[in-house]
This record gives structure tokens, C-alpha cells and sequence, in this order.
């Protein structure tokens, strides 16, 4: 019975994080590494859509190889026209809820 619980409380618990999170893919428009910011253009049904965000210092960055990019430079091998997947979360900050980058995903190019 007590397992029952855990589990059920455990499948809630995952199911709440994936409806707080979610991905956008697109392209770079514009990014300043120093400042941490990024805006993308992706499509969002029949429309382009530029969207920006800013990209805290915890937030992982991951190369197309796979690799986390660490150190302070891991934004500066981001550049305009890149593919990126961004994964967001909602987060509370004050009196209002968020988006808050908490992943950057270089994507393959194309070949």
C-alpha cells in the first residue's frame, strides 16, 4: 500500500514538471554572451516568432556533440543563424511566474 503511494506520488510529481516545462527550437536572431541574453525566431503553428530570453548563469549548455560547454565562454560559441533548443521551466520569481532557461542545446547542423 505504502508502495502504491510513493509511486503515485512520485508519477504526479513528473507529470507537474512536464507540464511546467517547455522547449523552444529555433534560430539565433541575436545573442550577447556577456549579458547572457539569446533571441530566437521559431515557428509557432502557421507564424515566425521572435521571442527573447535571458539565460542565467546555472542554466546548462550543451554543444552538438553532446558535451556540456562549461566556463565563461560557453555562450560565445552560440552565434546568429545557430540551432538551438532552449527548455524552460515556470518558476515563481517574486510576485509572478517566469520562464526561466534551464538548458541550451546546440542542434546539429543540417548537412
Amino acid at each position: 500500500m505504502l508502495r502504491r503511494i510513493a509511486l503515485a506520488l512520485v508519477a504526479l510529481v513528473f507529470t507537474f514538471a512536464s507540464v511546467m516545462a517547455a522547449d523552444y527550437t529555433g534560430k539565433v536572431k541575436t545573442i550577447d554572451a556577456k549579458k547572457g541574453s539569446v533571441t530566437i525566431t521559431y515557428k509557432d503553428g502557421d507564424k515566425e516568432v521572435s521571442k527573447d530570453f535571458d539565460i542565467p548563469p546555472l542554466a546548462s549548455v550543451v554543444g552538438p556533440d553532446g558535451k556540456e560547454l562549461k566556463g565563461k565562454k560557453r555562450l560565445a560559441t552560440i552565434s546568429k543563424d545557430t540551432s538551438i533548443t532552449l527548455t524552460t521551466e515556470k518558476k515563481k520569481v517574486g510576485d509572478e511566474e517566469k520562464e526561466v532557461i534551464t538548458k541550451v542545446k546546440v542542434n546539429k547542423a543540417s548537412e
